[in-house]
């Protein structure tokens, strides 16, 4: 097969847009440019969405959104506290990038990162000429982010002002991607609060728990149990298994989350099957119970809620021994604000429970005396013309939050 006739045709597509920055974000009037007609686009510093218009008169903040917090060019400062002030005593906790933002980046408003490593001069650029891995990586990265046709060309012009790249948030983010990997969430270990941070694998002071979330809480009689014990009643009594999925983009932004509950898992006393809890408790209504089911939601607060009881004959023996019977009740709370998942967790006073995420345990909680919550007082009231009857000790069900972050 030949191709005699072959023509190549390359068509250099249109010059849109080119805006010039002050190191800390704001643009330069007189040398950005703008052609027209175009498409608006509001992503233009670090790639972040620039907040305006959003007023009724036409003005608005002028903020650009990072996920965390907002900032302000005009300032070069955010208009939040950052939610990592304690692991950086050392600086203003509104501060860009460690204040300096030629050498650091801040991809999501929570720590600056620097760029060691990254920052590449004119001469090595001229030694990766040969396309090494490493060299399409860098290639590929100027493409996707540059602003010139040519990304060779870009390198090397970018190179060639002062003789550094400066200009490598994009460059940075994308070859970094190999080494950091994509984001995941991470669990503050000092105060254990759950959030979606850029670049998954080890962080000082952080646990990486992955793209996913796996929530299991679980409410069990533990071996301090005194009360009566015809059959052996330790163990789990109710367990909800809450599952978090991520959607994120190419570039590792934290999209949308998922969340679901699966049917809860009522214990047996004594692995009996006869012997098999109900998944409700007795007085407290037919809507008791409440799952999760939500589907690629940008913010969303939920409520999961479920009860558990004892078996009937169960409960009717130990009303003959003069016991009332537990509440076996969990409620978890979840609700996403920005990068952010928040937690409550709460349960009866009976039984035991813990929370894991992922294999990490969140809280755990010890059950109290059986026999000295839910026996009988001694004492007795007047029912007339009925009689009279011993005062219930057990408290009535409610919930106590055991864990919030």
């Amino acid at each position: 097969m030949f191709f005699d006739n072959l023509v190549i045709h390359h068509n250099k597509g249109h010059l849109l847009e080119e805006d010039q920055y002050y190191p800390f974000g704001l643009k330069m009037a007189g040398i950005s440019d703008q052609a027209l007609p175009v498409v608006p686009n509001n992503y233009l510093y670090n790639g972040k969405e620039l907040q305006q218009n959003e007023f009724s008169d036409g003005t608005g903040l002028e903020e650009y959104d990072y996920g965390f917090r907002g900032y302000d060019p005009q300032l070069g400062r955010f208009t939040e506290q950052d939610p990592l002030t304690d692991e950086f005593a050392t600086v203003s906790p509104y501060q860009y990038a460690l204040n300096d933002p030629v050498a650091n980046i801040d991809k999501d408003g929570l720590a600056g990162i620097p760029l060691a490593g990254v920052t590449i001069t004119a001469q090595t650029i001229h030694r990766m000429l040969a396309f090494s891995s490493f060299t399409s990586s860098i290639i590929g990265a100027v493409s996707q982010y540059g602003t010139a046709v040519s990304a060779i060309s870009t390198v090397v012009h970018v190179a060639q002002i002062g003789g550094i790249v400066i200009d490598a948030v994009g460059v940075t983010e994308s070859v970094g991607k190999q080494v950091m990997g994509p984001e995941d969430w991470y669990l503050n270990n000092k105060t254990t609060q759950i959030s979606w941070i850029n670049g998954s694998g080890e962080r000082t002071g952080y646990t990486d728990l992955g793209r996913n979330l796996d929530f299991i809480f679980t409410s069990y009689i533990d071996k301090t149990y005194d009360g009566p014990q015809i059959w052996n009643v330790e163990g789990n009594k109710l367990t909800s298994i809450i599952n978090v999925t991520a959607d994120e983009d190419a570039n590792g932004n934290l999209l949308s989350v998922s969340v679901k509950s699966s049917p809860p898992i009522i214990g047996e006393t004594d692995n009996i099957p006869l012997f098999k809890g109900r998944n409700y408790f007795p007085g407290s209504g037919s809507k008791q119970n409440g799952k999760i089911d939500i589907s690629n939601s940008k913010k969303f607060s939920s409520e999961y809620v479920q009860h558990a009881s004892v078996p009937r004959f169960e409960a009717w023996g130990l009303s003959l021994l003069g016991y009332d019977i537990p509440d076996v009740a969990q409620k978890l709370d979840l609700r996403l604000s920005g990068n952010v998942l928040h937690i409550a967790a709460s349960t009866d006073i009976f039984p035991s429970a813990t929370l894991k995420v992922n294999d990490i345990t969140l809280f755990h909680y010890e059950q109290p005396s059986f026999i000295g919550t839910f026996g009988e007082d001694p004492s007795f009231i007047d029912t007339s013309p009925s009689g009279v009857q011993m005062i219930p000790r057990a408290p009535k069900p409610t919930f106590y939050i055991r864990y919030s972050k």
